[in-house]
């Protein structure tokens, strides 16, 4: 066919209303997946929708706080929500150095999500919009497996259970940050690697590409692996067609990538391992505490098992306190009643998780070795590992009685599921937690934030480092810097970063006046936020935070005494806001009380 007849099949009419057909079909042979056969089918399968539908609300109830209140937010938001404000009307913080360093760790994909919603609501409802979007994202793998024969409403209603219940996976998708895609998907390869179909894995890849990349070297991993099962037996042509699948699949992974990848130029390279190890910033006692890296064998291996854990409430709260008090034996009887299932042969051996959790352990392994270089290695078994056994579970009771007769087994998956989701429920609880992911909340200290965000565009405020995290995402008004925003991964950033901090500490433990404006000049700081509590008893002390500014705050007050502090009792006239022990300092008229 020539160039000319190819653009005209695309614009024809008649091409668009065959491929619409096409699809309409496609999709009614999907849906007829979910049509039970027979009264008995009927039954089951109402039962199953049944619970698992009130599980859902239930769920949803108990999670209304994460879901819908924006008033609520994870503590990382601090770290990487902030910096859209830029997408709101007047454009706060756009040029904010900080919050252009830590826009600087967001991938594309989410970038390009908040660039599209804030303007129309907000960065506080945005994060529940994107955190909306990573749940529905899961409800497609859920779509996925319902409309696949041999797995239907079981397979997708065990994914959504134990997904939904693992407070682990709950707590990465609370807060709409670029981790809230990790584990939908991973559902959404799951789902895909069960029933076989390709598009559904490469878009779990794709948009992990897009999300959060760690997930995408684990699914890369795994479907290298998931390809080469059964390869010896196909011949060369399988083999090249796979091949070809595969190098794609990594090439369009690199190309989504790449942006995020280069980066900032002037945040340096990453901290290589023998940097990191001479830096307190990653040890115990520092910012990261990623150091020294994870024993295997105490930490990645029982990592996933939080799936099967007692977690949250039963409507039987006797019998789930009996369960959690023989939990160790309880959990090994359920691994042992699991793999009896595939020696029995009641169930095909799930070769979907185990691809996941080959390819988990070896992406855990490069990470390893070439830390940092991959991000922390705690990142990839923390979250693999969950997948790994949901995939586990979920790949091993959604196909109970796949050998056996069709409408036989269909009937027992049913009955299998339905009894799985209540069992888990009555037995180890629901899995929800009050305010799950939700560890900062705007209304105690309200009144201090709408002052903030009353004062100019060009405000800047200076605090402790544990005392002004807040003030960027609640205010949208520039800071000097703290706890979430400081972030020792890049050498160039950690040491731009870690200068500012100690500057920051000179000036509010100063005992020189000077010291405190020429400091204010020099970073264009409008505003101090002084917290009491830093300037009482032990000064030295209550100055602490994390390694090394720790270390920096107590040698800087080493033989000073609090009366010395100029800041300790700043000029009642240059104090514009007070509520409890925190007090807004305006520097152009601390200036001004000071030349009196």
């Amino acid at each position: 066919m020539s160039l000319a007849a190819t653009l005209r099949s695309l614009v024809s009419g008649a091409a668009w209303r065959a491929r619409w057909g096409s699809v309409r079909l496609r999709a009614h042979q999907r849906l007829r997946v979910l049509r039970p056969r027979g009264p008995a089918e009927w039954a089951t399968s109402v039962l199953l929708a049944a619970v698992l539908g009130a599980y859902l609300v239930h769920w949803a109830r108990g999670n209304s706080g994460m879901l819908f209140d924006p008033l609520l937010q994870t503590d990382d938001a601090r770290t990487v929500i902030f910096p859209f404000h830029r997408h709101a009307p007047g454009a706060p913080l756009a040029d904010d150095p900080i919050a252009l360093e830590m826009l600087d760790y967001v991938p594309y994909g989410v970038r390009w999500l908040y660039a599209l919603i804030v303007p129309a609501v907000g960065v506080l409802v945005a994060t529940k919009v994107v955190q909306a979007l990573a749940l529905a994202v899961l409800l497609a793998a859920a779509v996925v497996l319902a409309t696949t024969p041999g797995l239907g409403l079981p397979a997708a209603g065990l994914l959504l259970f134990f997904v939904l219940r693992d407070v682990t996976q709950v707590d990465r998708i609370a807060g709409g940050l670029p981790r809230a895609f990790a584990f939908p998907c991973f559902a959404l390869w799951i789902a895909g690697a069960m029933a076989r179909r390709r598009g559904a894995r490469a878009a779990g890849v794709l948009l992990a590409a897009l999300s959060y990349p760690s997930t995408m070297l684990m699914l890369l991993a795994a479907e290298a692996l998931l390809l080469l099962r059964g390869l010896g037996s196909r011949g060369v042509a399988v083999a090249l067609r796979r091949a070809r699948w595969l190098g794609g699949l990594t090439l369009a992974c690199a190309v989504l990538i790449a942006p995020a990848v280069g980066g900032d130029p002037s945040r340096g390279p990453l901290h290589t391992l023998e940097q990191a190890r001479g830096e307190p910033a990653f040890g115990p006692a520092g910012r990261l505490r990623v150091l020294p890296l994870p024993d295997a064998r105490r930490e990645v291996g029982p990592a996933g098992f939080g799936v099967l854990g007692a977690s949250g409430g039963s409507p039987w709260p006797a019998v789930a306190a009996r369960v959690r008090d023989y939990d160790a034996p309880a959990a090994l009887a359920l691994g042992a009643g699991l793999a009896v299932i595939v020696i029995a042969g009641w169930a095909p051996v799930p070769w979907v998780a185990v691809a996941l959790l080959a390819g988990v352990w070896l992406t855990y392994g490069v990470a390893h070795v070439f830390a940092f270089r991959l991000y922390a290695p705690e990142r990839v078994y923390s979250f693999g590992m969950h997948a790994a056994v949901t995939a586990l579970v979920v790949g091993m009771l959604a196909r109970v009685g796949a050998r056996w007769r069709h409408r036989r087994g269909r009937l027992l998956r049913s009955l299998a599921a339905t009894a799985v989701i209540a069992g888990t429920v009555v037995a180890l609880g629901d899995g929800v937690r009050d305010r799950v992911g939700m560890t900062i909340d705007r209304r105690p200290l309200a009144p201090l934030w709408d002052f903030f965000a009353g004062l100019p565009s060009n405000t800047r405020v200076a605090s402790h480092p544990m005392d002004g995290d807040d003030i960027p995402l609640w205010s949208a008004r520039a800071n000097m810097g703290g706890f979430e925003t400081l972030q020792p991964w890049f050498v160039g950033s950690w040491a731009r970063q870690r200068a500012r901090t100690e500057d920051t500490l000179g000036a509010l433990y100063a005992t020189d006046r000077a010291e405190v404006l020429a400091y204010a000049r020099r970073h264009r700081v409008t505003h101090l936020l002084l917290n009491a509590d830093r300037y009482a008893g032990d000064v030295a002390g209550r100055a602490g935070s994390f390694e090394p500014l720790t270390a920096y705050a107590r040698k800087l007050l080493q033989g000073r005494r609090a009366t010395e502090l100029v800041l300790a009792a700043p000029p009642q006239g240059a104090v514009v806001f007070r509520l409890g022990k925190w007090s807004v300092v305006d520097v152009a008229r601390l200036e001004q009380a000071w030349a009196e």
